[in-house]
């Protein structure tokens, strides 16, 4: 009897830590993104140039950091462990190509010494790939068969690319297009991210905000300080593995 009184203590401790699990989870989705700052546009105009050894153009947007949403899409792999009480620690890697949008108004076109100004329509897109580390702590709610995960952590995401494209017309109806490699000015970008997943089973619908502290316009040299931070909003689908 004293053995199994000495047992009750322990066994109250251990079935906690009993509770606790790991799960593996896939998600995909679209992303909006767009950029916010003083160095952002949400309207913007294209400077092309006649280039004589293609007998074409070729141009770049004036200012590409759009503070328009742009449509992508996200994957991502999670391992989150529940605890007792149920919180939860996640790891999460993911693979995001993203867009941000400028509209276009005007095109500026340099044929040697003659310059000329058309109205013009069309979008650029900044479109950057990257893969992101998104390390949180939150919790789980459970409203059977229900159950909501909320997470909130730190989020470094290294960029793979970064380039510009869009297409348009100009003047009477002359297509400009532009693809342009907008890469080396930012590296890295260190984020809040918040995020939250609905499940019923196995399935789930995730949604994720991630706020970017980097300043996109960091590395420009003269005229006034600009700014120019990333922002992402994701919307997608998840699953658990286990």
């Amino acid at each position: 009897m004293k053995k199994l009184l000495l047992l009750l203590p322990a066994a109250a401790w251990a079935l906690p830590a009993l509770a606790q699990h790991t799960e593996l989870i896939d998600r995909a989705g679209a992303s909006f993104s767009q950029y916010r700052g003083n160095g952002t546009e949400t309207t913007s105009f294209v400077n092309y140039n006649y280039e004589a050894s293609t007998g074409s153009g070729r141009g770049y947007t004036n200012n590409p950091y759009g503070s328009r949403l742009g449509a992508g899409f996200a994957l991502g792999w999670r391992v989150q462990r529940v605890g007792r009480h149920r919180g939860l620690l996640a790891a999460d890697l993911g693979y995001d190509w993203a867009r941000s949008r400028t509209a276009i108004d005007a095109l500026y076109y340099s044929a040697g010494y003659v310059n000329t100004a058309y109205a013009a329509t069309g979008s650029a897109y900044l479109r950057t790939q990257s893969l992101a580390v998104f390390l949180s702590l939150g919790r789980r709610f459970q409203w059977s068969p229900l159950a909501l995960d909320v997470l909130v952590g730190p989020e470094l995401a290294g960029n793979l690319s970064v380039r510009e494209t869009g297409r348009g017309t100009y003047g009477s109806g002359t297509d400009w297009t532009t693809n342009t490699d907008r890469g080396g000015h930012q590296a890295f970008d260190a984020r809040l991210r918040a995020d939250a997943t609905a499940w019923r089973g196995r399935a789930g619908l995730n949604a994720s905000y991630s706020y970017g502290f980097a300043n996109a316009e960091a590395g420009l040299v003269g005229g006034p300080v600009r700014e120019a931070h990333a922002r992402t909003l994701r919307l997608g689908l998840a699953y658990r593995l286990r």
